[in-house]
Parts: C-alpha cells; sequence; structure tokens
C-alpha cells in the first residue's frame, strides 16, 4: 500500500509540475513579445525625437552648403559642436545627417 501511496504522490507532483510549466509557456511568451514590442517604440520614440531637435538646431541650407562646397567654415564646428552634444545627451551611437541624392529625391516608402 505504501508503495502504491508513494507513486501515486510522485504522479501527481510530476503531473502538477508539468501543468504548471505548460500553463506558464504562454504567459511568458505574451510577456516577452510585449516586452519587446514595448521596447522597440521606445527606442523608436527616442530615436524620432532627436531627429526632430537636430531639424531644430540646424541650419538646413548651411548644411547643403557644406555638402555642396565641401568646404567649412567657423560655423560648422559650431554645427558639428551642436550634433556631439545631442549624439552625447541622447547616448546615441551614431547621429547622421542625409541629404537624399537629387535624381532618387525624397520618398514616404
Amino acid at each position: 500500500m505504501k508503495k502504491v501511496q508513494k507513486s501515486l504522490k510522485t504522479k501527481l507532483t510530476v503531473t502538477f509540475i508539468l501543468f504548471a510549466l505548460i500553463l506558464s509557456l504562454p504567459v511568458s511568451i505574451y510577456s516577452y513579445v510585449r516586452y519587446k514590442n514595448t521596447q522597440a517604440a521606445h527606442y523608436k520614440s527616442l530615436a524620432l525625437n532627436t531627429a526632430e531637435t537636430v531639424v531644430l538646431l540646424v541650419n538646413s541650407d548651411k548644411i547643403a552648403k557644406y555638402y555642396n562646397t565641401l568646404k567649412t567654415d567657423y560655423e560648422y564646428w559650431d554645427v558639428l559642436e551642436i550634433l556631439n552634444n545631442v549624439k552625447e545627451k541622447q547616448k546615441a551611437a551614431h547621429l547622421y545627417i542625409v541629404v537624399p541624392d537629387k535624381q532618387e529625391g525624397l520618398s514616404a516608402e
């Protein structure tokens, strides 16, 4: 009789543990996906805020002039300092200014 009770107790314990694992798997997967999506949205928001900040701080006509002439003046270094400050404050790995190709133009794709 003791052997039967021990076997039944072991089976119930193993069954309970397996049942708990099976139930927790979907919850864990859902939590991970939700966390990943939340983090992606957060970093997207940070990137957009950084881009908007740079647009407000940097004169686009000056950037176009530097791009077209490849010559710098004292204001160039001011712009570079602004960009470096924004990069540092935002803890960004890289900060780029992209000048689109005139042939390709800007597209919303």
